[in-house]
């Protein structure tokens, strides 16, 4: 991971699989994420599931998670 720039959300959600597609996906394109789970541990119902990538790569990775379609 780079250290020379920061990290910005790139895609939230409250479901773990569409998380996971998402970083897959933009991993297939060659552009570097993390995932971080948000989630809060007592209940399972508060927070999301947030994909970070870096700031330099922001703007591509936006496009490509616009063309996904989920429904």
């Amino acid at each position: 991971m780079s250290t020379n720039n920061s990290w910005k959300i790139v895609y939230k959600t409250d479901l773990s699989y569409r998380a996971e597609i998402i970083k897959q996906i933009l991993d297939k394109n060659k552009i570097e994420s993390i995932s971080l789970n948000k989630i809060d541990s007592s209940y399972n119902n508060f927070g999301y599931y947030e994909i970070l990538v870096n700031e330099l790569d922001y703007v591509e990775a936006k496009k490509i998670i616009q063309r996904i379609n989920f429904d």
